[in-house]
């Protein structure tokens, strides 16, 4: 490769970077052999392209996403546990609610039962009163009648 310079801009166009990222990189040692002033503007040598492969950005770009990744794959994953043991307690609940619910119905069922047969007694009892004032109405209380003293005297004899 031909020792060429180029500016800031063209080497960070050439390195797949932006001209910031030269920039920032310029006073590190292994880049300052590199870069040459000319004309009262910083150039850098084209053999420092090594220096900005594409490669090692993108390791340190991945190794940086892989440990973002997996500290928000804890984060999640804790979450999800968190949640299960919600759902495990509220499912539970649920269960004895339903159980609760159960029992409720059938002594709902055991008190409506109840108060039909009350319900039948109650008429049969007001059919019983009922026929009860009416023999009381059609029976005539017959008293004996009443015998003089001398007719009683006279039956006597």
């Amino acid at each position: 490769m031909k020792n060429e310079y180029l500016s800031i801009k063209d080497f960070a166009i050439k390195a797949g970077i932006t001209s910031q990222a030269v920039y920032n990189r310029i006073s590190d040692p292994s880049l300052l052999k590199f870069v040459k002033i000319c004309n009262g503007k910083k150039t850098i040598s084209t053999n420092a392209l090594s220096l900005f492969s594409t490669n090692q950005v993108d390791k340190s770009v991945d190794t940086h996403l892989q440990t973002e990744i997996s500290q928000i794959i804890e984060i999640l994953s804790n979450q999800l546990e968190e949640k299960d043991k919600q759902i495990s307690v509220l499912t539970f609940q649920f269960s004895e609610k339903d159980k609760q619910i159960s029992e409720l119905n059938e002594r709902l069922k055991e008190s409506n039962e109840l108060n039909r047969n009350n319900q039948e007694l109650n008429r049969n009892n007001q059919i019983l009163l009922g026929r009860q004032q009416e023999q009381t109405k059609d029976i005539e209380i017959i008293e004996p009648e009443k015998k003089s003293f001398w007719s009683r005297f006279k039956s006597k004899q």
